[in-house]
This record gives structure tokens, C-alpha cells and sequence, in this order.
């Protein structure tokens, strides 16, 4: 089973299709994105409308939480064409996808279950690094004793960590333009346990390397 994975889209259309067409160039079973598709590049109305159409599993982001939020208010400024243009205003369509994705999916693919979160499974916004508080990584295991993937968004770094029976990963950002931005996407491959990364940029690969942690 390979999984492709896709996380911060942040409406970048382009970024977006390229990963598709890398998943489909390397027989991806499955793909899942871990929120943040919205607000920043202006693409977000297109990219749910393929998300919808090839059934994607997708949970909701802080950028999710933050267009719901402020999409009214964002729809009566003077500035609407400038927040159009960075994501800010979708269509009505957009919006109702947005407002019923959850804020995580637990899902099973052979005999392994899989938890889809942004941040973390408690919270879209926290950081779930290597270097993170040993605390936030007993959690992690505490609360999952029977899941064995964690796939993550949010911090747009690409992850490969084992934490005990966890393996949680994170493919980095779709999105690509500010130093922050990783630029890339995923696949995962259960067979081998290993996460092939793919620059969307240079279109070039390598596997991300494990970083194991001891709990």
C-alpha cells in the first residue's frame, strides 16, 4: 500500500496539480491531505472542487478554523480583491466543504490504523517536531495506544519520526513561497516503512530520513 500525502496547500493551484500528477506517475493507492487548503495562494475553490471529485480524505486547519471565522467580514471589505487573491474569499460551495470536514479522520488501511490530524490530534495548532517536548510525544502515545500512523500538517516541515509503536509523519507544505516552505508532498510506503519526499519545485526526490525517539 503507498499512500500519498499532501499537507498546507494554502491555494496553490499549481503546486497542488503537480502533486497529483506525481502520485499518478508512482501508482499511489490512496491520498490524504492534512488540512490547511485554504487562504494565502488564490486557487482554494478549484483545489476543493478536485479534492471533492476524487474523494480525498481531508481534515480541517487553523487556516480551515480562520476562513469560517472571518470569511464574512473578509467578504465586506473594500480590500476584496486583494483578499480574494490570497484565498481569503470563496465561493459558497468552498465554504460548506470547509465547514464539514473534521477536525480529524481515523482510518485503516490493511491491518494498520491511521489518524489524520493538522497540528496534532488535540489541537490544529501545535507543533509536533522531533525537538518537541518529550510531554507533547507521551500524548501522543498515551492517547493512541492502538493507532500505528499518525499522518501531520501545520509546521509545512517534512517528518518521518517512530515514537514507540507510532510512526508519525509529515510531508511538509504544498505551499512554496516564503523560506518556511517546504514545497513538497509524499508517499509513504507501508510495505518498506519508508517516505519518499518530492520537491515540487525541482521535481526532484529523496526519502526522508527516520529521526527515532526513544519513549
Amino acid at each position: 500500500m503507498r499512500l500519498g500525502l499532501l499537507a498546507d496547500i494554502h491555494g496553490d493551484g499549481i503546486g497542488f496539480q503537480r502533486a497529483l500528477d506525481w502520485f499518478a506517475s508512482q501508482a499511489t493507492d490512496h491520498i490524504l491531505c492534512a488540512g490547511d487548503v485554504v487562504d494565502r495562494g488564490p486557487d482554494a475553490d478549484a483545489i476543493v472542487q478536485e479534492l471533492i471529485k476524487r474523494s480525498i480524505p481531508c481534515i480541517k486547519g487553523n487556516h480551515e478554523f480562520t476562513l469560517l471565522r472571518e470569511h464574512s467580514r473578509w467578504s465586506q471589505s473594500s480590500q476584496r480583491e486583494r483578499l480574494a487573491s490570497r484565498g481569503r474569499i470563496v465561493n459558497q460551495a468552498t465554504l460548506e466543504y470547509v465547514a464539514a470536514l473534521p477536525t480529524s479522520l481515523r482510518l485503516q488501511f490493511d491491518d494498520q490504523r491511521l489518524v489524520l490530524a493538522h497540528g496534532a490530534p488535540w489541537s490544529d495548532v501545535v507543533d509536533m517536531l522531533p525537538e518537541a517536548r518529550s510531554s507533547k510525544w507521551q500524548r501522543l502515545l498515551n492517547e493512541h495506544p492502538h493507532d500505528q500512523i499518525i499522518v501531520l500538517g501545520h509546521t509545512h516541515r517534512p517528518m518521518h519520526v517512530r515514537c514507540g509503536h507510532l510512526t508519525v509523519l509529515n510531508p511538509g507544505s504544498v505551499y512554496g513561497v516564503t523560506i518556511r516552505d517546504s514545497h513538497s508532498c509524499a508517499i509513504y510506503d507501508m510495505l518498506s516503512a519508508s517516505m519518499t519526499l518530492y520537491n515540487l519545485k525541482t521535481q526532484q526526490t529523496r526519502i526522508c530520513p527516520v529521526v527515532e525517539l526513544d519513549h
